[in-house]
């Protein structure tokens, strides 16, 4: 039988797909897999890093600048008074989640297995760490209310925390933030909905981009709007969106076209941009909430991703259990969590409900 695709460790050994793993030896298989793992790793670390940072720590707290404007003085003898206010602060924090999957056999089949059979193997587990990683990520990111977690793990031997809060991004808490124009720090609400489908009249990326400009530390940036396929068609028939200049279409006289579009990532596709904004429309099809826009600001990682603070804990990694020969079991498992850092960096604009909410199977936490 033919391997159709081969995980990234096993692409220089398909010559040896159709061979029992005895004759290129186990050693020489294990580091096929371990190749993989590492090689994988380090792509789904790049693309993540579009929306995250990663860390070891698992709370942190943040200061806001202080607001107002000057102190009033006599032109000619008035001293300023010392101000040392930094403002508001918040808390965030980052959880930890463990999954993984495993492939084996009993004494017998686990001979006879090919190394095109372990590629397979090796291959629909690092799909299924995707999905994982997708899935952990977009729930932080839905999710517009807080939860608890039980932390463990400390840096430095340490042993957690205890009970810390998972924050979502701005929700309309307590916490104020800075506004462009404000002499006063206010609260703000980052999860957005609108009753009515996209429209001319109900264009959501006027608010967007209102909504995420209205912040100073968003200054400066481009907003890359991802949407699920089902907005797609009504997204691309405003008449404020303008496609994107492609290398293989002639532009007409009197038809314009966005330039300098931001890069596209496997399974996204990046549509056009909304004239007046600086929005720009990216569809991805892995959005599992068929009526959210998550809205970014270019360059801005908002989430955070905790991993153990142990090397071989990181990214995707192999365990194999040998000590019973009759059933040999190889694992591969991924320890990480996913927290918003910053709460402004970031939106989420539900189309179709007067008021924002989520469906269970995307509420963080989600089941471990």
């Amino acid at each position: 039988m033919t391997t159709i695709t081969a995980p990234f460790g096993f692409i220089t050994h398909e010559d040896l797909f159709q061979q029992r793993v005895a004759v290129p030896g186990i050693p020489r298989v294990t580091t096929m897999v371990l190749d993989s793992a590492r090689l994988w790793s380090d792509i789904t670390d790049s693309l993540l890093a579009n929306w995250t940072e990663q860390t070891e720590v698992a709370a942190e707290e943040y200061e806001l600048p202080s607001f107002g404007t000057l102190q009033p003085l006599d032109p000619e003898t008035g001293k300023p008074l010392p101000t040392n206010d930094i403002g508001a602060t918040f808390k965030v924090a980052y959880p930890i989640q463990a999954g993984g999957d495993a492939w084996g056999g009993n004494r017998v089949t686990s001979k006879l297995m090919t190394v095109g059979e372990i590629s397979k193997q090796v291959y629909r587990i690092q799909q299924n760490d995707r999905d994982w990683l997708v899935r952990h990520m977009l729930a932080a990111v839905y999710a517009n209310v807080q939860w608890t977690y039980r932390d463990k793990t400390g840096i430095g031997g340490t042993k957690g925390l205890g009970d810390i809060t998972i924050v979502p991004l701005a929700n309309g808490d307590a916490v104020t933030y800075p506004h462009v124009g404000a002499l006063a720090g206010a609260t703000d609400n980052h999860y957005i909905a609108q009753a009515a489908a996209i429209a001319d009249g109900t264009n959501p990326y006027i608010t967007i981009d209102a909504k995420l400009k209205s912040h100073p530390s968003n200054a400066g940036r481009r907003i890359l709007c991802y949407i699920p396929t089902a907005l797609k068609a009504s997204t691309m028939a405003l008449d404020t969106f303008v496609p994107p200049m492609q290398s293989d279409i002639r532009p007409g006289t009197d038809t314009a076209y966005a330039v300098n579009a931001p890069d596209a990532l496997p399974g996204e596709e990046v549509l056009g941009t909304i004239a007046g904004t600086s929005c720009w429309v990216i569809e991805m099809v892995s959005l599992p909430e068929a009526n959210k826009i998550i809205a970014v600001m270019e360059g801005l990682p908002f989430l955070k991703m905790r991993t153990y603070p142990i090397p071989e804990y990181k990214g995707l990694f192999n365990e194999d259990d040998m000590t019973d020969p009759t059933c040999p079991t190889h694992r591969l498992l991924r320890f990480c969590g996913f927290g918003v850092a910053n709460r402004v960096a970031a939106l989420v604009y539900q189309v179709g409900n007067a008021s924002y909410s989520i469906s269970a199977a995307v509420t963080a936490p989600l089941p471990k």
